[in-house]
């Protein structure tokens, strides 16, 4: 394992975390009625936040696949009635896909594949980061 791979390792997961936590800081700001706002034209925060989970259960099912492992049933269904209940939600989509990238070694952390759009590993966690901080912007835009 070379000290490149585990810098990388360890860069991607700290990007993960920290866009986890600005997200996490507008939810914890959120009341029950702010998840139903939204803008004209547009998702209402909590469709929103129901996007951000179930892409979270896919990145999480590409990176098993990318790891050869069998993809997981389908992501469940989050109940996302209260700020408390989309946090829990957040915690167990980020927990699938830590879950599928624990003991990620370094060959597949990088190698593309994937089929019609190539990933790695890496770039799968880098969109994760990307993922959350275009949709923590769009939160905040809605909330204005």
């Amino acid at each position: 394992m070379s000290s490149e791979f585990e810098t990388d390792l360890a860069g991607a997961q700290a990007l993960i975390e920290s866009g986890r936590q600005q997200l996490l800081k507008v939810i914890d700001d959120l009341g029950p009625s702010d998840l139903d706002r939204g803008l004209r034209g547009g998702w209402d925060v909590r469709g929103v936040l129901k996007h951000i989970i179930d892409s979270e259960h896919h990145y999480a099912a590409m990176v098993g696949r990318l790891r050869g492992a069998t993809p997981a049933a389908t992501a469940p269904t989050a109940d996302l009635s209260s700020p408390a209940m989309v946090r829990q939600a957040l915690e167990q989509s980020r927990s699938a896909l830590l879950s599928a990238l624990d003991g990620v070694d370094e060959e597949t952390f990088y190698r593309m594949a994937g089929g019609s759009s190539d990933y790695s590993v890496l770039s799968a966690l880098e969109n994760v980061h990307h993922h959350d901080e275009e949709h923590r912007l769009q939160i905040e835009r809605i909330l204005g």
